[in-house]
């Protein structure tokens, strides 16, 4: 049989893999590389009645060597054969050929995109059967960002402890990965340019400096947030709704943030990371000079 499934989200689209194989009572699979490879496992019947599982991930250059004539054959095998994608064109034949297919489409959300990371806490919480606080959610979408992977891993291991999990026992076992972020975000808002350096260089030990970086942006992009709400004369629950912040309180705290710094200081801070973004992309950059950079705005 044949399964198509799409997105960035892996975490996602090994629990959706995972959950197939359950049903057909299978317990693992094969992941190979060539997608004649593939199909030559999937069509060939095993001598001693075993269903088999493959997983093969593709681009969709790759995807064109795939036989259209073949997908038929594919999905009346008896074996199992998962297809990855990051997306699927159904403007094209191949992608119209295969979307009957499809079983998910698991993307990431944005960094920023507050209610898709809170869907994903719950969902993972659902299925561990995990009953999570408000406080916790609000420490999980602050700590890992959308980084699903850790979040699993994370609640996996919380959920042998307890099902009712408090902020403590959730800060021992998954410690924050973006939360090293709102450091620096003081450090930046304080000018304490001296002491970036030896922290980015402890962050960086055990965090991708994009993964430091992103975060970092989404702390100062809710502060701008925040701040254009607030000189638009909203009310709170509109700051909040406007700047995706979960717990109107919290603008109590953001209020005090935002004393000292202008929307226009704010606006070229969000600029300076979007920048910084681009160069790291390229290895075109140091980061410790660009956050302390940052500190002049």
């Amino acid at each position: 049989m044949l399964f198509i499934l799409t997105g960035n989200d892996r975490t996602l689209i090994e629990q959706h893999i995972k959950q197939i194989l359950t049903n057909y009572r299978l317990e693992k699979y094969s992941a190979l590389e060539d997608i004649q490879q593939a199909c030559i496992r999937c069509l060939t019947l095993n001598l001693i009645g075993e269903v088999t599982a493959t997983v093969l991930e593709l681009s969709l250059p790759e995807l064109k060597h795939l036989d259209p004539s073949q997908i038929p054959r594919l999905n009346k095998s008896k074996n199992l054969l998962f297809l990855i994608l990051e997306n699927l064109d159904n403007r094209t034949k191949l992608g119209q050929a295969f979307k009957p297919y499809l079983v998910s489409d698991s993307k990431l959300p944005s960094n920023w995109n507050r209610q898709g990371i809170d869907r994903g806490i719950d969902f993972y919480a659902s299925q561990l059967g995990l009953n999570l606080s408000s406080e916790v959610k609000e420490y999980l979408c602050h700590a890992l960002n959308n980084n699903f992977s850790m979040l699993r891993n994370g609640l996996g291991t919380i959920a042998v402890l307890s099902n009712n999990p408090n902020l403590a026992l959730v800060r021992e076992v998954i410690p924050s990965e973006y939360a090293s972020a709102i450091e620096l975000k003081d450090m930046i808002l304080q000018r304490r340019r001296s002491e970036i350096p030896a922290y980015v260089a402890k962050l960086t030990a055990f965090t991708q400096e994009r993964a430091i970086l992103g975060s970092l942006g989404t702390q100062f992009a809710m502060l701008m947030q925040t701040a254009i709400g607030i000189n638009s004369n909203l009310n709170d629950t509109e700051i909040a709704k406007f700047a995706q912040i979960g717990n109107v309180k919290r603008l109590y705290f953001l209020r005090r943030e935002l004393q000292h710094i202008s929307v226009e200081q704010l606006v070229w801070l969000n600029n300076q990371i979007k920048t910084t973004k681009h160069k790291l992309t390229y290895n075109s950059c140091n980061l410790k000079a660009r956050l302390m950079l940052m500190c002049c705005y």
